[in-house]
C-alpha cells in the first residue's frame, strides 16, 4: 500500500469514526433519535470551514452507521473496525454508482453488516 493511499485510509477512517461514535452516543446519552442525532452531526460538521464536499459525503455516510441499534453491544473499539471497513468501501466504491441514490447509506449498511456479521470470527 502506498503513502499515499494509507494516508487517505487514515484520514478518511478518522472522519468516518467521528461522524458514526458521535451519532451514536448523543443519542443514546441525550436519548434523543438517532436521526436527531446524525443531523446535529451532519450540521457542524458541515459549518467547519474549508472541508471539501468529498468529506462532508463521508460524514452523512458515517452519521448513517452512527444510526445502528444501541442493542448490537457497539463500543468504541466496534465503532473503529466499522470506521475502516467503511472508509475502505468510500474510496473503493465513491466514483461507482454516480447518479443514483441510496450509495452513501449503502455503504454505511455494508461497513455495519460486514463488521456484525463477522466480529465472532475475530473476537
Amino acid at each position: 500500500m502506498n503513502s499515499q493511499l494509507s494516508k487517505k485510509v487514515v484520514l478518511f477512517s478518522t472522519i468516518f469514526f467521528c461522524g458514526s461514535f458521535l451519532t451514536f452516543i448523543i443519542a443514546a446519552s441525550l436519548n434523543i433519535s438517532s436521526i436527531l442525532s446524525a443531523c446535529a452531526v451532519t450540521l457542524a460538521g458541515s459549518l467547519i470551514p474549508g472541508v471539501k464536499a468529498r468529506l462532508e459525503a463521508l460524514l452523512y455516510c458515517s452519521c448513517f452507521a452512527g444510526m445502528c441499534s444501541g442493542e448490537l453491544g457497539l463500543g468504541a473499539i466496534s465503532f473503529i473496525v466499522i470506521s475502516v471497513i467503511g472508509a475502505l468501501l468510500f474510496i473503493v466504491l465513491d466514483d461507482k454508482f454516480t447518479g443514483l441514490g441510496g450509495k452513501l447509506g449503502t455503504i454505511a449498511f455494508l461497513a455495519c453488516a460486514i463488521f456484525v456479521l463477522t466480529r465472532h470470527s475475530y473476537a
